[in-house]
């Protein structure tokens, strides 16, 4: 089952107010984007009390190059555009 980064980052964004201060100031926390990490929880969700309003821009913008790398290997398949080939692909 394919991960979408995508849906991360909009959950992470609806429940961002959600941090704990205490466990901000983690060192661990500190070196670490858990917006770009995978974690053992339900779904993969990151601990929202880790999360800091620098992990964003950098996770977006890795998401954006998952995404654009995916949209160009629509874009250079060789074969007769179908459904399955270009639609559900993408």
């Amino acid at each position: 089952m394919r991960k979408n980064i995508f849906v991360y980052i909009i959950v992470l964004l609806l429940t961002v107010n959600c941090n704990n201060k205490e466990e901000s100031n983690n060192s661990k926390s500190n070196d670490v984007n858990v917006l770009l990490q995978k974690f053992d929880t339900p779904y993969e969700v990151p601990p929202f009390n880790l999360i800091k309003d620098e992990h964003f821009l950098p996770a977006l913008k890795e998401a954006m190059k998952i995404n654009h790398a995916e949209i160009n290997q629509i874009i250079k398949n060789d074969e007769k555009p179908t459904f399955e080939n270009t639609i559900a692909a993408f």
